[in-house]
Formats: C-alpha cells, structure tokens, sequence
C-alpha cells in the first residue's frame, strides 16, 4: 500500500473518533504510561507485536488524543509522536506524561487496500508476487514494487479510502448526516486526484525512472 493509516489524519483528524468503528479495533483502552519524553508509551495487558501494530498506524490516547505510531520496539512499547510533515520527520513529543492513561488503536488497512487495488489497475499495475499469465515476465506486466513515488501517491489512496470509510458509515447515519457529504466530498477529490496521477517507473531494476505512467490515460493493445 502506498498510504498508511497516519496519512488519513492529515485529512481528518477525528477519523479515529467519528468512525472508528468501521475499521479494524486491534487494541481497545489498554493501560498506557506515556514517558516524560512524549514519544514512548508502555502498554500493559497487550502484546503489540503480536497484533501487528507496526509503524504508520495510529494510537488514540484517552487523555493526549491522536498520535501516529513511529515504531514498535517490543511486545509492550510503541514510539508515538504527534502527527509529521512528513514520516522522516524527527518525532514531535506530545505535550505531557501520563502515567494513567488509556490506547485504542484501530486500522483502516482494508480499506486502504481496497482502494490500493483500484489505483494499481487504473495505473496499469499488478500486485507483488501475482500470478498467472498477468503476472508472467514475458507479458511485460510491472509489479507495484518498481513504482519510485509509493509516498507521493498516499495522499490520492487515503481520499480515496476516505470515501470507502464514510461511504460505509453514512446509511447508517441518515440521508442528510454529515457522513453522506463526506463521502461524496472525499469521492469528487479521489476522482480528481486519480486524473492527475502518474507513477514512476523503474523498468530495469537500477533505482532510476524509466517511465511514467498516468491514471488517467487509456492504453490499447492489439489481440
């Protein structure tokens, strides 16, 4: 995937309080110490490696609020910092220590993927490891590993999975629920985000851009 689920903030930062429901709840209110660096959380109750908590996802804090998770070291510890720029960016620290706090981590990779199919398909891309004749060398196919730019095209697959998100929760909140003018807001941007996408492409394996590749152009080939 090219967005993570940090990336779904820099659009809606209370996504983890309006709908997290719809995504996948990994952890629910498990005793947290937030050090007095701000950035590393001790959770107690839970093993965090086990449950696939990784980088990129994103931790609410009952007291502290939302911060995106920078590493898991260990089965009970998780680097957090609020959110970045960009993720190579130096952690920010979030304001205080807590040493009685609580952390609900949910994901949206579903959804996430869902949308990580449809752009690769309207980019003329297979998935990693894929089989069968599309995904044989001689037919040319190129895999999602040789796109240069994954980052620049996170901002087009978190709108889209936005859509997805509140497009799901929305018939459960009534016609006119703000969820419904999300979801058509978030589908008229990944629609216009997708026209102006273009992948980088290193055909050769060297590291360097070989072609490109725009979401918005049809390709014939001959039978």
């Amino acid at each position: 995937m090219f967005a993570l689920d940090r990336d779904l903030i820099v659009y809606e930062p209370g996504l983890f309080r309006e709908v997290a429901w719809t995504g996948q709840t990994l952890v629910t209110n498990a005793s947290a110490v937030v050090s007095a660096d701000g950035i590393t959380v001790t959770a107690s109750g839970t093993d965090l490696v086990a449950l696939g908590i990784k980088a990129g996802m994103v931790v609410q804090l009952a007291t502290l609020g939302v911060a995106e998770i920078t590493a898991v070291p260990s089965a009970t510890v998780m680097f957090i910092s609020r959110l970045r720029g960009r993720m190579s960016d130096a952690a920010l620290p979030v304001t205080a220590s807590v040493t009685n706090d609580t952390a609900t981590i949910a994901s949206f990779s579903p959804q996430i993927e869902l949308i990580h199919g449809v752009i690769l398909a309207s980019l003329g891309l297979i998935a990693d490891g894929t089989t069968g004749a599309a995904g044989d060398a001689a037919s040319g196919a190129i895999e999602e590993h040789q796109v240069l730019n994954g980052r620049e095209l996170a901002p087009l697959e978190a709108l889209g999975a936005l859509h997805v998100i509140y497009g799901s929760a929305a018939p459960l909140a009534g016609p006119n629920s703000v969820l419904w003018t999300k979801a058509e807001m978030y589908r008229e941007r990944f629609a216009r985000s997708k026209a102006r996408a273009a992948a980088a492409i290193d055909l050769d394996g060297d590291g360097v851009v070989d072609a490109i590749r725009q979401a918005s152009v049809v390709r014939f080939r001959r039978g």
